[in-house]
C-alpha cells in the first residue's frame, strides 16, 4: 500500500498500547458532556456515566419508519465500540464492547469482554453472547457476515490481531500475523468470491486475507492509518478490495484522504482531493454501478464523496453538514438504501445526533430526536427489506 505517515513516536506508540488511542491525534478530540463525564467511543474507563434522573445511558438501536427512528435497548451489558450488519434471513446482529475494573485481594484486575447480540427477524432479541474476554485494549472491532450467516469479527485482543468467528451460538477464535503497529483501527469485509480480507493498524497497516492455511499477509505499509476496507461483491468477475485510510499531512493540519483499488499490479491508486484537510475516521460504500462512496469529516464539514470521472480530480464532492471537522468527527456511518446513500453523525460541539438522506442530489438532514447526548460509536445496516437500522450509545430521555 502506498503512502507515507512520519509522526510516531515512543509515547505515542505507549499510548496506542494502553490506552487504545491513536497516533497522531488531530485537534477536536471528542469533549466530556458539560454536565457528566460521557465515555469516548475509544475510551479505556471502566466507569459507565451517571445519566440524571430523566435519562438512561445504553446501547440503541433504531429502525427508520416513515420520518423517524423508533428506538428500543439493545439488551447487552455493552455499550462501547457497537458494530452492526444485517443478515440475509432479516435477523441483525451487534458486537460490543465493555470495560470493568474490580479489586481482586487488593490487585486491580481490569477486563475487557465482546459481546453479541442477535435480534431476530420476528423481532426478538436472543440471549446475548460474550465472545471473548481479556485485558484491556484498543476496543475498535470490525464485523462481518458470510453467505451462509456465520458472523465474523476482527479485533485487538491485548495488543494483538484477533479474529473470531460465530456458527449457531460456537465461538472460534484464531490469530492473524503480527502487522507492523498495533491494530487500533480495523477493517473486516469478504470479496466477490468470499474470501476474507483484514485490514489493521495503528501508524501503519498490514493487509491479510484468511485461506485454508489460515491467515496470510497479503501486503504492509508504515504509512496509513483509519482503514476501511470494501468490494463490489454484485460482480464475480471484480473481487478487487478497494481501501480508503487516512494519511497523516505533513503540515500538522488534519490527514490526506487517500483511495487504492487493489488488482494484478497491486495497490493502485493515491490522494483524493489533497488540497482538503479530512479527519478520521473514513466511511466507504459500493453502489450498484461499482463506484465508491466516502463519508469522512473534513475541514469544510461532514463530506460525500462518489467517484465522477466528469468531475475535478474525478471525484464529486458534497458537504452533508456543518462547516468544520466536529461534524462527524470519529462517530459517523453511511449506508446505501437502493442506491442512495444515507449517513448518521455526531455533531462534537453539541453531542447532537443527525440522520440524513441523499435524494436527487440534496442532503435532507434531521435530528434524531429523544436523546439527551452521547451518538458515540455510530453504525448503520439495511435488511433485505430496505429497513434501514442505527447503534449507537446514548443518553436516552425517561418518557413523563
Amino acid at each position: 500500500m502506498p503512502g507515507s505517515l512520519k509522526c510516531v513516536n515512543s509515547f505515542l506508540v505507549l499510548a496506542a498500547l494502553l490506552l487504545g488511542l491513536a497516533a497522531c491525534q488531530t485537534p477536536g478530540a471528542p469533549r466530556s458532556r458539560p454536565d457528566d463525564s460521557s465515555p469516548s467511543d475509544d475510551d479505556t474507563s471502566p466507569d459507565e456515566p451517571s445519566p440524571t434522573p430523566d435519562e438512561q445511558w445504553g446501547l440503541w438501536h433504531g429502525v427508520w419508519q416513515t420520518n423517524e427512528f423508533v428506538f428500543e435497548a439493545a439488551p447487552t451489558p455493552a455499550t462501547l465500540s457497537p458494530v452492526m450488519a444485517a443478515l440475509a434471513d432479516g435477523s441483525i446482529v451487534v458486537v460490543s464492547t465493555s470495560k470493568t475494573q474490580t479489586v481482586v485481594a487488593g490487585v486491580d484486575v481490569y477486563a475487557q469482554t465482546l459481546y453479541l447480540a442477535h435480534k431476530l427477524a420476528d423481532g426478538q432479541w436472543r440471549p446475548y453472547l460474550a465472545l471473548d474476554s481479556f485485558g484491556w485494549t484498543t476496543q475498535n472491532s470490525s464485523l462481518a457476515v458470510d453467505a451462509a450467516g456465520d458472523v465474523n469479527v476482527l479485533y485487538s485482543r491485548e495488543g494483538a490481531p484477533a479474529h473470531l468467528t460465530v456458527v449457531d451460538n460456537q465461538v472460534t477464535r484464531d490469530s492473524l500475523e503480527t502487522g507492523p503497529s498495533p491494530p487500533a483501527n480495523v477493517s473486516l469485509g469478504f470479496d466477490a468470491l468470499g474470501e476474507l480480507h483484514a485490514v489493521f493498524g495503528d501508524w501503519s497497516l498490514s493487509h491479510q486475507v484468511l485461506t485454508t492455511g489460515g491467515w496470510q499477509v497479503a501486503d504492509t505499509n508504515d504509512n496509513l492509518s483509519f482503514p476501511d476496507i470494501v468490494f463490489y461483491t454484485r460482480d464475480q468477475s471484480d473481487p478487487a478490495a478497494r481501501l480508503i485510510c487516512l494519511q497523516y499531512n505533513e503540515t500538522g493540519v488534519g490527514y490526506t484522504l487517500m483511495h487504492f483499488v487493489h488488482g494484478d499490479a497491486g495497490w493502485q491508486g493515491g490522494p483524493v482531493m489533497p488540497a482538503i484537510d479530512f479527519y478520521e475516521a473514513p466511511h466507504a460504500v459500493i453502489d450498484l454501478t461499482g463506484r465508491t462512496n466516502i463519508l469522512v469529516p473534513s475541514g469544510q464539514g461532514l463530506m460525500y464523496l462518489v467517484q465522477d470521472p466528469d468531475a475535478a480530480g474525478g471525484w464529486q464532492t458534497e458537504i452533508v453538514a456543518g462547516q468544520d471537522s466536529e461534524m462527524g468527527y470519529q462517530s459517523a456511518a453511511i449506508a446505501l438504501i437502493g442506491d442512495s446513500p444515507v449517513a448518521v453523525f455526531r455533531d462534537e460541539s453539541e453531542a447532537d445526533g443527525y440522520v440524513s438522506f441523499r435524494t436527487a442530489g440534496t442532503w435532507n438532514t434531521s435530528k434524531i430526536a429523544g436523546f439527551n447526548g452521547g451518538f458515540l460509536g455510530f453504525g448503520l445496516a439495511v435488511d433485505p427489506s430496505q429497513n434501514l437500522h442505527v447503534i449507537f450509545a446514548g443518553y436516552r430521555e425517561t418518557p413523563d
